[in-house]
């Protein structure tokens, strides 16, 4: 059962549940604060003492339902229960605030480039993906495709390693021709560069072995012969050689290796060779090298053998990868040496000249 009564200060008619009876409330329109009767005045609520003007809209503390006129034309506010009509109050049962069909993001609009198919291309192609091979600014050695056959050497394929190392050392021993065969022509250089530095490292090892080995045998002749003082000289000597066979392998493997390509390329070009580029060129140079320096290990000829084993390769090779004619490749690899000779001759011939010259004022 409700309880009716009045506003203190403003007439209102308010309705309450019997069980706030006692409790402080704020009248929706006036927001005086007031006690909440235990009951209803006997004989109702009577007249409104207040203006009669129509009630404020509800607030929270007292939201109202219709429910029809009592002595005036507006509905009367309830406290304790929303109503439909107030948007702060509580949704209906299983309804909503918000009439019409639900909210949905908005359309992609038609052509745009940067959805799926964009620009009227069909769906899922991208025009900013991967460039088409049709593509005019591409460059054509951007990404190197093996031809057939050329399926690659161990250290190529199989990784950089010390095992790999010896599986391709194998090969150009035992058969050089399939060896430049199946290398990649192309691919960069620093691949060919870790061979040759690996390679060229153990060659100097054994190399610098047989050299310290010598300095040892002079110093202990030297210590027979009653010539102790030398021993430091050849200390320092020992030291000496180990440093600069560290410094000459790394520079020989590096920017010797360059400079050799170089000039070798350059004279392939002069001979009309040269068409697959200087990346082929080097590795040539770089697996021959690589592939030989071992034989330092042999003392005292080694090194001959090292050098005429690896000029017959780089001929192999330089032959192989640019499809040249042996004797353009072999007078390609001979012409450094050959403008080299000429120049000298010149030089000896312009200064025999100029004193003949002297001798003749």
């Amino acid at each position: 059962m409700a309880i009716e009564f009045r506003c203190d200060q403003c007439g209102q008619l308010l309705r309450v549940p019997d069980n706030t009876a006692g409790k402080s409330a704020r009248c929706p329109k006036c927001q005086a604060m007031m006690t909440i009767p235990a009951q209803s005045p006997p004989g109702g609520a009577g007249p409104a003492t207040g203006p009669a003007t129509p009630p404020a809209a509800p607030v929270s503390q007292f939201p109202s339902t219709p429910t029809g006129p009592v002595d005036q034309p507006a509905p009367l506010p309830t406290l304790g229960a929303p109503t439909s009509s107030s948007p702060f109050g509580s949704p209906p049962a299983g309804g909503s605030l918000f009439e019409g069909a639900p909210l949905s993001p908005p359309p992609k609009p038609a052509g745009n480039p940067f959805g799926e198919g964009g620009m009227g291309s069909p769906p899922g192609a991208n025009p900013f993906g991967q460039p088409s091979e049709a593509n005019p600014y591409a460059s054509p050695l951007s990404i190197y495709t093996p031809q057939s056959g050329q399926q690659g050497l161990p250290w190529e394929v199989k990784g950089q390693n010390f095992g790999t190392w010896m599986e391709t050392t194998k090969l150009f021993i035992s058969d050089s021709a399939r060896a430049f065969t199946i290398m990649h022509p192309r691919g960069g250089i620093g691949g060919p560069m870790v061979f040759a530095l690996l390679g060229m490292s153990i060659g100097a090892a054994g190399g610098l072995f047989w050299n310290l080995v010598m300095l040892l045998g002079l110093g202990i002749v030297a210590g027979a012969n009653g010539q102790g003082d030398a021993a430091a000289p050849l200390a320092i000597q020992a030291v000496t050689q180990v440093g600069a066979s560290i410094i000459g392998t790394l520079l020989g493997a590096t920017l010797g290796l360059l400079f050799q390509s170089a000039i070798i390329h350059v004279c392939c070009m002069v001979v009309g060779g040269g068409k697959t580029g200087f990346d082929a060129t080097f590795r040539v140079l770089a697996y021959s090298n690589g592939a030989l320096a071992f034989l330092q290990w042999i003392p005292i000829a080694g090194a001959l053998v090292l050098a005429i084993w690896v000029l017959v390769l780089v001929i192999v090779g330089l032959a192989k990868v640019h499809e040249m004619h042996v004797g353009k490749t072999i007078l390609a690899v001979f012409l450094p040496v050959i403008v080299c000779c000429v120049v000298t001759l010149g030089i000896v011939a312009l200064a025999g000249g100029a004193g003949v010259l002297m001798n003749a004022r």
